[in-house]
């Protein structure tokens, strides 16, 4: 069985394009250099653009995210624990 980390790590980058583009388009971390004749336009962030970096300027918010999915996972193993308390029940 995996673990609720696994779980939480699943359910997270199964949205990551859009967490990613929530948290970087237009963030004030983010760096842009325009392209000139001799080097091609170049991005930078503090955080290489993943929100769950601890450099990433809306990391706090992503760790509240992370917490919330938490949450999910422990309400699914409550509900698959009734399924077999139920299952118990109905064999007697």
């Amino acid at each position: 069985m995996r673990s609720v980390d696994d779980l939480v790590s699943l359910m997270l980058g199964a949205i990551d394009e859009d967490v990613c583009e929530a948290f970087c388009t237009g963030c004030e971390a983010r760096e842009f250099t325009p392209a000139t004749f001799t080097d091609p336009s170049e991005e930078w962030c503090p955080a290489y653009f993943s929100p769950g970096d601890p450099g990433c300027v809306k990391h706090e918010i992503y760790k509240q995210m992370e917490e919330k999915a938490g949450e999910v996972i422990s309400l699914l193993g409550e509900a698959q624990e009734e399924n077999v308390y139920l299952s118990c029940v109905r064999e007697d």
